[in-house]
């Protein structure tokens, strides 16, 4: 693999040049294909053992249910129960509006006659694994074979992506969707006017509104991403591409407000949620904190990758468009998610996973070039030796202490930090 693959490539008009698609060797794509079935062993049989019961597991299970049992065309009462009942009730529950989710559970129930949490948790292991060929291919692009390769390995060892594969939680499938909208942008700047990146990345983002609210996040992030080309240079933001975000995101509202009976419910039924989770005591229990709260969380969950990205951001030029692309895509959404109110949850940073390790693997890089002759070995042994403590922070975390709720005091308390 050679040292500096994102030389290699066709140049756009703003001097980048993208890693070739058919550039990659064949030893990388062998170490690749090892990578991902260590990734996805780990999703699919890793500890501890799936079990039922979680209060967001059983909510989702509920909707899948109640769709197999009244049809997709009864879905708009199914929001306005949802409604009605949070009008009165003390407690906050995930909205049905959460749609791309619950019907691939529904389809897999259907298809292989699995219960309902059975179909939530395959879904949500699916698309974990899913995340492992997209970040490969999107640290490709950006920096080439020797960065998909580290970015990969990273990220199959990462402490909340094997979480996350292994509970039937939303989290996961969402970040699928999130990164795939981000890669898409990327493409869509390197290669302007291509009219199947353009309706790619337009479906994309349309599957993400549908997913989760909090593609609002990701939205704003990608908003920022193109204010900032002006000057950071990405790519091209030209008239086509403005028009399939907003497409993209006003497709994924439309689908939405057909689904709920209307745009006014859809809207209710996220003021709704807004409204009693304000007023919920394990919302502000677990949701609440300071700005900074999402990066002691990480701090806690993972200080080496965190770090090291920190300080990649630190060495970052306006040259390094592949750094400045996903630090601006972490710091856009990061200004949104820290300031909304008894709603912070680590859980929300799987989507980060991908751009912050790559990050982390440039910064080792980095370090182990000063041994010059003896880097390779170097950075062998350091990445051992990370994967280790990954893995080492997922078993303390998550299987010694069973971790379901990733709130600040019980990972200190799980990391003996505080007794």
């Amino acid at each position: 693999m050679t040292d500096n693959p994102s030389n290699a490539g066709a140049a756009t008009s703003t001097g980048y040049q993208p890693a070739p698609w058919c550039g990659i060797s064949r030893n990388a794509l062998l170490i690749l294909l090892v990578v991902f079935i260590a990734g996805a062993s780990l999703r699919l049989f890793g500890l501890p053992h799936y079990k039922r019961g979680g209060y967001d597991e059983v909510l989702y299970s509920t909707y899948v249910t109640t769709l197999d049992a009244y049809g997709l065309l009864n879905y708009p009462a199914m929001v306005r129960v949802y409604i009605e009942d949070q009008k009165t009730s003390p407690t906050t529950k995930l909205p049905p509006t959460r749609f791309l989710y619950i019907f691939m559970a529904y389809g897999w129930d259907r298809l292989f006659h699995d219960s309902e949490l059975e179909s939530l948790h395959a879904i949500s292991c699916l698309f974990s694994i899913l995340v492992l060929p997209l970040a490969a291919v999107f640290a490709y692009r950006l920096g080439g074979e020797r960065m998909a390769v580290g970015t990969l390995v990273l990220v199959t060892v990462s402490p909340m992506q094997i979480y996350v594969s292994r509970h039937a939680l939303i989290d996961g499938f969402f970040a699928f969707w999130a990164l795939l909208s981000l890669w898409l942008l990327w493409e869509n700047l390197q290669k302007p006017r291509s009219a199947a990146w353009l309706a790619c990345y337009t479906a994309s983002l349309a599957l993400m509104v549908i997913t989760k609210e909090n593609a609002f996040f990701v939205f704003i992030a990608i908003a920022g991403i193109l204010a900032v080309n002006r000057w950071t240079k990405f790519g091209i933001v030209n008239l086509p591409l403005t028009l399939c975000t907003l497409g993209g995101g006003a497709l994924g509202v439309a689908i939405l407000s057909i689904l709920s009976g209307g745009l006014d419910t859809c809207i209710e039924t996220y003021l709704v949620l807004m409204k009693n989770a304000s007023h919920f005591p394990y919302a502000i229990k677990t949701g609440d904190g300071p700005w900074y709260r999402y990066l002691y969380d990480m701090m806690l969950m993972g200080p080496i990758v965190l770090m090291l990205a920190i300080g990649a951001a630190f060495r970052v030029t306006r040259e390094k468009k592949d750094h400045l692309f996903l630090l601006a895509f972490i710091a856009f959404s990061y200004l949104v998610m820290c300031n909304v109110k008894y709603g912070m949850n680590l859980r929300y940073t799987s989507m980060w996973d991908m751009p912050m390790r790559y990050l982390a693997f440039w910064q080792l890089c980095a370090i182990c070039d000063s041994f010059k002759t003896r880097r390779t070995l170097a950075l062998i042994l350091c990445m051992a030796v990370l994967c280790g403590w990954e893995l080492r922070q997922y078993y303390i975390v998550f299987v010694e202490n069973n971790l379901y709720e990733l709130i600040t005091a019980a990972l200190t308390h799980a990391l003996k930090i505080v007794k």
